[in-house]
């Protein structure tokens, strides 16, 4: 049983963190921030991930977009 309330407890707090690309022409992408180089920002999107170029990214908001910092 300890277990299940384990797992519970780690869906619940992976679920709850979410990030947002804001891309360049206006397009939002909500997420989790995986990891970013000089040129691609790696994004992981509905259990896959995903790549953007980092030229085409306007900003990064890490957490909730109403009252996390953002990052251009």
């Amino acid at each position: 049983m300890r277990m299940w309330s384990t797992i519970l407890f780690f869906m619940l707090c992976v679920s709850v963190h979410a990030d947002t690309l804001i891309l360049r022409n206006g397009k939002r992408v909500t997420g989790r921030w995986w990891s970013t180089d000089g040129s691609v920002i790696s994004f992981l999107v509905a259990d896959h991930l995903e790549w953007y170029p980092r030229s085409e990214v306007l900003e990064v908001v890490f957490g909730d977009e109403k009252s996390a910092p953002s990052v251009p």
